[in-house]
This record gives structure tokens, C-alpha cells and sequence, in this order.
């Protein structure tokens, strides 16, 4: 914290009297919002793997408890991917 007065001082209208540092917070926010990036592409991965097996199982290729794991598991991830994004 840059703090330019001290008690006493006379001040002008609009002089800077003083600054927090905010690089830490900058910091973190900046690495929020990569795993948020992060996150985002592996939710990408986990839908388009969701949509595979539901079109394996609609064909007959797959059976309905991988279907059933592929849907929990994208539940799942959605469910973090919500307290993520609020956070």
C-alpha cells in the first residue's frame, strides 16, 4: 500500500492520497479465470463423449450402463463447472 500524505498533510482535489497494491489479487483472478478456461475445454470433451454413446446405445452398440455412467458423469461435471462459474 502506497500511502502518499500523512496526517496533516493539505490535499488537492482529485490528488492521489493512496494505492493498494492489487497484483495479488490480480494474480489470482487471472488464474481463475485459466481453470475456468481449463475447465470449459474439458466440459467440451465430456459433452462430446456423452454424445457419442448416447448415438452408440441409440444404434445398439452400447449398453445402458455405460450410457447411464457417460450421463452421470456429465451431471456431475456441470454440477462443478455451476459452483466454478459463481465462485
Amino acid at each position: 500500500m502506497y500511502l502518499g500524505v500523512v496526517e496533516g498533510d493539505k490535499v488537492k482535489a482529485g490528488q492521489i492520497i493512496a494505492r493498494l497494491d492489487d497484483r495479488d489479487i490480480v494474480a489470482q483472478l487471472d488464474e481463475a479465470k485459466s481453470s475456468l478456461q481449463l475447465y470449459k475445454a474439458q466440459m467440451n470433451e465430456v459433452e462430446n463423449n456423452y454424445n457419442r454413446e448416447k448415438e452408440l446405445f441409440s444404434r445398439g452398440l452400447s449398453s445402458q450402463q455405460s450410457l447411464d455412467q457417460q450421463s452421470q458423469y456429465i451431471n456431475h461435471c456441470l454440477r462443478i463447472f455451476q459452483l466454478l462459474k459463481q465462485e
